[in-house]
C-alpha cells in the first residue's frame, strides 16, 4: 500500500520441451498524493478563566508540509489555531465542565477528516460581590433591611461588618440582615461598610 517507484519481476516461457531465458518486465508506479491524517484522541486541559494552549499533530505518508485549520468551534469559548498547529482555548468567564473543538490538517492540495480536540476546564473559586445600598430612615428610629451579594459559584454567603457607621449603631447578623441606630436627634447622611465571604 502507497508504494511508488520502480518494481520488476520475471518470467519464462516453455513449449513443453525447452525453456526460454528468463526474461524481466519492469514496472514503474507513478506516485499519487495521500491526505493527511489529523490525530485522534488529543486533549487539553486547564483552570477557569485561564487560557489553554497546545499543539495539534497529524501524519502524512508523503511526507509534506502540513497546514492546521479549526474545522468546528468551541462551545464554551473561543480558539484560535496557528498554522503550524499551536492552538490557544479562551473559556468564557467562570465557564468550567468539558468543551471540544474540531480541526483539519491538509497539505496543500488535501484535507483531513475533522478530528475533536477534548477540553477539561476545572473549577476556580470565584469571589463573592456585594451591592451598595441606598435607605431612607427617620431621625431617632431604627432602621434596617437586607444585604445582597452575588456569587458565580452559587455558594452560601456571610456577612459581616467592616466601618462602623459615625453617626449611629450597625448590626450586621451572618445572613445578611442589619439594622442601623442613629444617635439621638442626628440626621443627614451616614454610612457603614460591609464586607461578604463565600467561606
Amino acid at each position: 500500500t502507497n508504494y511508488h517507484g520502480t518494481d520488476t519481476f520475471t518470467y519464462t516461457v516453455t513449449d513443453g520441451t525447452a525453456t526460454s531465458t528468463p526474461i524481466t518486465v519492469t514496472l514503474t508506479i507513478a506516485a499519487v498524493n495521500d491526505a493527511p491524517t489529523a490525530t485522534t484522541g488529543l486533549t487539553g486541559s486547564g483552570a477557569e478563566d485561564t487560557p489553554l494552549t497546545g499543539t495539534l499533530t497529524g501524519t502524512d505518508i508523503d511526507g509534506d508540509t502540513l497546514t492546521y485549520a479549526l474545522s468546528g468551534q468551541a462551545t464554551h469559548g473561543t480558539v484560535t489555531i496557528n498554522p503550524d498547529g499551536t492552538w490557544t482555548y479562551t473559556p468564557t468567564t467562570n465557564y468550567h465542565g468539558t468543551d471540544t473543538f474540531t480541526y483539519t490538517v491538509t497539505d496543500g492540495a488535501l484535507i483531513s477528516t475533522p478530528v475533536t480536540v477534548t477540553l477539561t476546564v476545572a473549577a476556580v473559586n470565584d469571589a463573592p460581590v456585594g451591592s451598595n445600598t441606598a435607605v431612607t430612615a427617620v431621625e431617632d428610629t431604627t432602621t434596617g433591611g437586607t444585604l445582597t451579594a452575588t456569587d458565580p459559584d452559587g455558594d452560601t454567603l456571610t456577612y459581616t461588618l467592616g466601618n462602623q457607621a459615625s453617626h449611629g449603631t450597625v448590626t450586621i447578623n451572618p445572613d445578611g440582615t442589619w439594622t442601623y441606630t442613629p444617635t439621638t436627634n442626628y440626621h443627614g447622611t451616614d454610612t457603614f461598610t460591609y464586607t461578604v465571604t463565600d467561606g
